[in-house]
């Protein structure tokens, strides 16, 4: 299938992960193999997704073997993520649980053991040229399905079909669909923790709630009282904000200068330090400058690629 050489190598070629993401990348990473294993499913020959994970007429990599080859470059002394020659069943809820949990928290060089698999960058050179970042891989994504599609509903051999529409179905509404989900609550908790922190509950005294009224005296707004939420998603545990009850429970907020402040900051947060703005954030890594716009956009196209969400397996 001679669709998208490489492609899948790009995953993490461009930005590096951010601790709380590791278990959306690990996510990703299965989701990678589940495409892999469906083109194989699919086409006899002609195999564009890590062609060169094992040599050819060797056979198709374990999961094991394709993640270090993604990772490492080479599939020699693949380090044990799921027991050896065991294979790896990702329709399966709690087998994708116990292995991206795993797989998140694993070194990606047992002598180093503070650099983990999702920590890490791509070598560019195992890089398909004309895709270089995760943008570009989800609007990928998008033909590479419909050809996917187009090709199974074209088979013939009536078992093979029904088992390749199914494969495309869970790798979409299983995989995707977690990573995807993944990827905004971690986003949302990012975003809860740089709010309460910038507006503080109790900062009566902040400078961020003082202003002049008409006549050049000087006020303060209530603090922001926000509302929370609580939820737990693949064993991971999220506290978000829910804006709308926090603005129905703060009138301040509807004043047009408190208002402005909190969208300036979060326009601010999904900049993410771009353009030398971090220093306005109470959060921020110049490592990862432009982070959380660079994630808000693979958000939106996941979603693009995941049409069908359904929502199966989600782990909540």
């Amino acid at each position: 299938m001679k669709l998208f050489s490489g492609l899948f190598l790009l995953l993490l070629a461009v930005l590096r992960v951010a601790a709380e993401s590791e278990l959306a990348h690990a996510m990703e990473m299965i989701y990678m193999f589940s495409k892999y294993q469906i083109e194989r499913a699919v086409y006899p020959s002609g195999y564009w997704l890590a062609p060169s994970c094992r040599p050819p007429g060797k056979g198709a990599c374990t999961f094991n073997e394709f993640v270090s080859y993604i990772k490492r470059g080479t599939i020699t002394g693949a380090p044990e993520i799921i027991e050896l020659n065991g294979k790896f069943d990702w329709t399966n809820h709690a087998t994708v649980q116990k292995v991206a949990t795993k797989l998140s928290t694993m070194p990606l060089d047992p002598a180093k053991p503070q650099v983990l698999y999702m920590a890490g960058e791509m070598s560019v050179n195992r890089v398909y040229p004309k895709v270089h970042t995760f943008t570009a891989l989800y609007n990928s994504m998008k033909d590479f399905d419909k050809q996917v599609k187009t090709d199974i509903d074209a088979m013939t051999d009536v078992a093979a079909k029904a088992r390749a529409q199914n494969m495309l179905l869970l790798s979409n509404n299983q995989l995707l669909k977690s990573s995807h989900d993944l990827r905004t609550y971690t986003r949302r908790q990012k975003l809860r923790n740089e709010l309460t922190k910038k507006f503080s509950p109790k900062g009566k005294f902040d400078s961020v709630y003082q202003y002049t009224d008409e006549n050049g005296k000087t006020q303060r707004f209530d603090p922001i009282q926000w509302v929370e939420e609580k939820g737990t998603l693949w064993g991971r545990s999220f506290t978000v904000i829910n804006m709308d009850e926090t603005e129905k429970k703060n009138p301040q907020m509807l004043n047009d200068i408190l208002k402005g402040r909190v969208q300036d900051h979060i326009a601010l947060f999904n900049s993410d330090g771009s353009d030398g703005k971090g220093a306005g954030l109470m959060e921020y890594d110049p490592q990862y400058a432009g982070t959380n716009g660079r994630h808000e956009a693979v958000i939106k196209l996941q979603k693009e690629v995941g049409v069908s969400f359904q929502g199966v397996c989600r782990g909540a």
